[in-house]
């Protein structure tokens, strides 16, 4: 009997955990050991249990799916994760050429047959989580971040400054097409200055 994929759900939506979690049953190579609505919760179960497989969704109150992984980077080693939401093409296409995978909602069998197989397989995923995360977040001269509708990501170059809106208490991204995006008002000068080197605070 070969080993089974250790696997936690975490989601902040219980319909979208319920169906994950029945589905999952159709797949004897994968093990649900739990399901987890709460991002603060799902930091120390995955610490604490280390699975080897994480359906994390992106958009979550008070903490979304990047910064969760981030906060875990250091503690976990090969962990996979598929990022299992509701979001755009362009992250699609961001996720399918890393080390991580994408499940879409609603998915169809097909989709998550496709996922699994690729686990099961070990096709596209590498086994060092902490280096696969910082390649995902900071690949090809592009970057993450939380706008106030949802994640983005964007390459350096299409960018022009992030100005900080006193009365607002939050900053804006303006890029080069004159498009504003206002972020997440967590959101720090230094953690915008990390997110490139070419990016310097001048005030």
């Amino acid at each position: 009997m070969s080993k089974k994929i250790r696997t936690i759900i975490v989601d902040d939506t219980p319909t979208a955990i319920t169906k994950l979690e029945h589905d999952l049953k159709f797949f004897s190579d994968i093990e649900v050991i739990e399901c987890i609505s709460s991002p603060k919760a799902a930091i120390k179960s995955i610490i604490k249990q280390q699975p080897d497989l994480i359906f994390l969704d992106i958009e979550m109150p008070g903490m979304t799916g990047l910064e969760l992984l981030d906060q875990i980077k250091d503690d976990v080693t090969k962990m996979r994760v598929v990022f299992y939401t509701a979001h755009n093409q362009y992250l699609i296409d961001a996720v399918r050429t890393s080390a991580f995978d994408y499940l879409q909602k609603p998915y169809l069998p097909e989709e998550l047959s496709f996922i699994i197989n690729r686990l099961i397989t070990g096709n596209g995923f590498k086994d060092n989580f902490r280096h696969s995360f910082q390649q995902f977040v900071k690949k090809d001269n592009q970057f993450a971040i939380q706008s106030i509708t949802g994640l983005m990501f964007v390459r350096c170059e299409e960018v022009v400054l992030f100005q900080y809106l006193k009365d607002q208490r939050c900053w804006v991204m303006i890029q080069a097409n004159e498009a504003r995006y206002k972020l997440r008002t967590n959101i720090t000068a230094k953690e915008l200055t990390t997110l490139s080197s070419s990016f310097i605070q001048i005030n």
